[in-house]
């Protein structure tokens, strides 16, 4: 099986941007009702690092299906660029915080002399902040899942495909530098 990372062959991109958008809710409200059901049935087993794990990646995870959302709306191009500029920068700033919660945790827990930490309550946080972070390296630094034209770029140059994110930021960047250049033409 593979990882549909772009429209099927009779697919528009428009739906398939619906599609992962959607796709991305969902996880993110599915992950919340599996917490919830494992608490249900395990009260002990989802404590603190499970939730502080968990909302890292639903927050990732909402950001990217807001992503395709609006990617499918073209807000990306239809709104000015500093805006989208701000907005992506803002983003980055507010994920890179969220991704070191988890490990601050971690360390104030032993830090304070924490008498056990409760191992599946650790796994469990460890595992959605440990996806958490792939969605994260996925959306602003490099794409994971990539193409196969994509991989042999990758061989070729040796560097990879860089983020969506990560592309939209680099391009308002350069569209705010023209609209700063020629301010009359929006």
């Amino acid at each position: 099986m593979r990882m549909q990372t772009g429209p099927a062959a009779n697919q528009s991109m428009k739906s398939w941007l619906v599609w992962a958008g959607c796709l991305e809710l969902f996880n993110a409200g599915l992950f919340s009702f599996l917490m919830w059901y494992l608490a249900y049935l395990n009260p002990g087993a989802v404590g603190y690092f499970s939730v502080v794990g968990l909302a890292t990646l639903n927050a990732l995870l909402v950001q990217g299906g807001l992503y395709w959302l609006l990617k499918r709306s073209r807000f990306f191009d239809a709104s000015p660029a500093f805006r989208v500029l701000r907005l992506l920068r803002g983003l980055y700033v507010l994920n890179v915080l969220l991704l070191l919660v988890f490990p601050a945790s971690i360390l104030a827990a032993i830090a304070a002399g924490a008498p056990t930490l409760a191992l599946y309550d650790m796994l469990i946080g460890l595992g959605c902040y440990l996806f958490g972070v792939g969605e994260f390296l996925h959306y602003f630094v490099f794409k994971i899942n990539a193409r196969p034209r994509e991989l042999k770029r990758l061989l070729r140059e040796r560097r990879p495909a860089p983020a969506r994110l990560l592309r939209e930021l680099r391009q308002a960047g350069l569209r705010a530098g023209r609209e700063m250049e020629h301010p009359d033409k929006r």
